[in-house]
């Protein structure tokens, strides 16, 4: 038994004082003479006796009651060790897209929100998080109205993320206990594992929606380059024969619609020709009722400009005006003899193919260039004047090609996370046929290597804007210029030096886009009805690089303005990561409590913060030794 003012039973010594008097309380008897002295010692004797049993008999009641008294004031209770501990509660409720799906008609998210507010103690004191929101002791009677106004949004936090967050809403006390509460449906995407949170009581209540396939519209892309027109939209979700309605709009008007039909891999794909339009702001729209985010998706064709891109050679230059077709790109090619300089500083991208001599003049346009703003290509020849090369290469970047190696490599090693092949591969290539080289030139670093030989030594080294291969690619000395890693190296290198208009980009994506301006110092931002946004942008002298990793933070056709005059319009959609389904085995988790639902385990911590208190029954007693004291002094003679 525990005492919640325990300092009060000191005053139990007080009853010492009672005691004391009954003890050593002192009786005068004065002496009367009488004739029936034998009579009178009897009658004496047995008063005497009955009158000190009748006084420790009140004694002990008022003993009692005092007793009684001072323990009900003490507060005495029963409780488990954690009921007495002091407590912090970090509750996360997942608000991702993924909350959207029903359970027995209700959004997950909606129905998590109202349980919490429904079962948790109002008053106590507690930290609050979603995936935008943070709320820091704070009580839920003052949050309810925010709470209730939450949608569901496109961020999704991973499990490191959410530990992150909840570690700092808790204090650094070691002495409080620490209970985390996670209420999500446990979708793959967030990596959820059974590595446990140190120092932290976790409970899982995992919700998930009663119907768990979802169709949504994956992408929309241009299959064939001659048709610019078709266009081809994935779909996933769809269920075997079943058809869904899709309808196309342009802007507000409704252009084409069509039926999605499902296979037995839950994949299809839909082609539609669309208007011949000089601007396309399309917006298809699937009937689903799961999922509302990716039943709509959102795309743009613009007039926009093309790359530029030039290639200097001694030699052949077949290669390069293969990859770099007039869809995308405006290429011009010229040999070091008839090269136009006053064209150089309008290119995004140059590339020096093979040329045996540099002249001092062309290495100043280039170092402008470069400077800035423009990509630079560097391809040497089999025996290259290294020391013209070093003299443009080393004010660049600091890099510089050393000794001349005859062994023939292959080409082997393969940068998959570097940006020129992030997106290229759908998984790791080893048993590719790798091209090869015959002779090499070693490099003065290998930062930023992209490829590689098997001996680890660089093929294409990759710094900032600058490209520099460590080997000749003509024919005689290597096959890459047939090898179909070729396409998206030379693709990518021209793209990045101008990201030029997508039909679409993918919200919170680390994607960017160039666009031409008069000056450098033109105001861009984009619009969508009432609201602007100015996304992050970087300024080179020929034009501006937006990036839009933090804005816009929802889909939807934006208009591009550039000092507030409208110039083209930029789709963006939502990622489609949460259209599957699919859900971590949460009952497999040992090392946390999963419990079934918001209302269980709000009960279950409230039944382990309980104690049992006892003050009540402490009263009873004094009121009953009271009576019993009544009792002995009425009918105790």
């Amino acid at each position: 038994m525990q005492f919640k003012h325990p300092e009060i039973l000191w005053a139990l010594l007080l009853l010492i004082i009672p005691i004391l008097i009954h003890l050593f309380q002192l009786r005068k008897f004065k002496k009367t003479a009488f004739t029936n002295v034998v009579m009178l010692q009897k009658v004496f004797s047995e008063s005497r006796k009955s009158n000190t049993l009748k006084k420790w008999l009140l004694l002990l009641c008022r003993l009692a009651i005092l007793s009684c008294i001072i323990l009900a004031f003490a507060q005495p209770f029963t409780a488990n060790f954690l009921a007495l501990k002091e407590k912090e509660t970090v509750i996360y409720i997942d608000d991702s897209f993924s909350m959207e799906a029903t359970n027995d008609g209700v959004p997950l998210l909606q129905k998590a929100i109202q349980e919490v507010l429904q079962h948790a103690d109002r008053d106590e004191e507690i930290s609050l998080f979603t995936n935008y929101l943070t709320y820091q002791n704070s009580k839920l009677s003052s949050l309810t109205n925010r709470l209730l106004n939450i949608k569901a949004s496109a961020k999704q936090l991973n499990k490191e993320q959410i530990q992150l967050k909840a570690n700092s809403l808790f204090t650094k006390s070691t002495t409080t206990e620490k209970q985390f509460i996670v209420i999500s449906d446990f979708q793959e995407v967030i990596n959820w594992n059974n590595t446990p949170i140190p120092g932290i009581s976790t409970f899982l209540v995992p919700l998930k929606p009663t119907i768990q396939n979802n169709a949504s519209i994956d992408s929309v892309y241009i299959e064939d380059k001659g048709n610019p027109n078709r266009y081809t939209l994935a779909f996933t979700g769809i269920p075997e024969g079943e058809q869904l309605p899709l309808s196309i709009y342009q802007n507000d008007t409704l252009i084409s619609k069509l039926a999605a039909v499902g296979t037995s891999e839950l994949k299809t794909n839909v082609t539609v020709d669309l208007p011949d339009k000089k601007e396309l702001n399309a917006h298809a729209v699937l009937a689903d009722n799961l999922l509302p985010y990716d039943n709509h998706f959102y795309f743009s064709k613009d007039a926009t400009s093309k790359i530029k891109v030039m290639g200097i050679s001694d030699g052949s230059d077949g290669f390069l005006k293969r990859i770099y077709t007039e869809d995308t790109f405006s290429f011009i090619g010229f040999t070091a003899s008839d090269l136009n300089y006053s064209l150089i500083d309008e290119q995004h991208t140059i590339v020096l193919n093979n040329l045996k001599n540099i002249p001092s003049n062309l290495i100043t346009s280039l170092t402008s260039f470069y400077k800035n703003g423009g990509s630079l290509v560097v391809i040497p020849p089999v025996k290259m004047p290294t020391e013209q090369y070093n003299k443009l290469l080393l004010p660049l970047e600091g890099i510089s090609f050393t000794e001349n190696i005859l062994n023939t490599q292959k080409i082997s090693n393969i940068q998959f996370k570097h940006p020129l092949y992030k997106n290229v591969f759908e998984k790791e290539v080893r048993n590719f046929d790798f091209p090869r080289v015959d002779s090499y030139y070693n490099l003065s670093s290998t930062t930023g290597t992209a490829l590689a030989f098997d001996n680890g030594k660089p093929f294409l080294q990759v710094v900032d804007r600058l490209y520099v291969f460590t080997a000749s690619l003509d024919e005689q000395n290597s096959n890459f210029t047939n090898a179909p890693l070729i396409v998206p190296t030379f693709f990518n290198i021209g793209f990045f030096s101008f990201p030029n208009q997508q039909l679409y980009f993918t919200v919170g994506e680390n994607s960017n886009l160039a666009v031409n301006q008069a000056n450098g110092n033109s105001i861009i931002k984009l619009s969508k009805g009432v609201n602007e946004i100015i996304p992050l942008q970087q300024s080179f002298a020929k034009y501006s690089l937006l990036n839009f990793k933090d804005a816009p933070e929802r889909d939807g056709i934006y208009t591009l303005l550039i000092d507030k005059a409208p110039s083209g319009s930029i789709s963006f959609n939502y990622n489609r990561t949460e259209s599957a389904l699919k859900y971590s085995a949460t009952e497999t988790y040992t090392n946390f409590k999963v419990i079934d639902s918001i209302e269980n385990l709000f009960t279950a911590l409230k039944a382990a913060n309980n104690s049992t208190a006892y003050w009540k029954w402490f009263v009873i007693f004094a009121l009953l030794f009271l009576l019993l004291e009544v009792g002995i002094q009425k009918f105790l003679s």
